[in-house]
């Protein structure tokens, strides 16, 4: 089941539309450790963010770029 959390909303943004297969799979929001978002590939092959960037609060691209995370390799079976 998936849920929406209206108080987070995280975009992913690619400067070229590309159908990757990157997934956000744990955040954590206003916690005693700060705030973090782990994004998990899940296709087979790697995903490169450079030019990929993410924007919590207004959907505006470019915010905060993912280019210095650079090449996501794909989660082992």
């Amino acid at each position: 089941m998936v849920k929406t959390f209206p108080f987070l909303f995280i975009a992913v943004v690619c400067c070229v539309y590309a159908p990757a297969s990157m997934r956000i799979t744990e955040w954590m929001y206003g916690g005693m450790n700060g705030e973090f978002v782990e994004f998990t590939n899940v296709e087979p092959s790697p995903i490169d963010l450079t030019g990929w960037s993410y924007d919590d609060d207004n959907r505006r691209p470019g915010q905060f770029s993912l280019s210095a995370f650079g090449i996501v390799d794909p989660v082992s079976p």
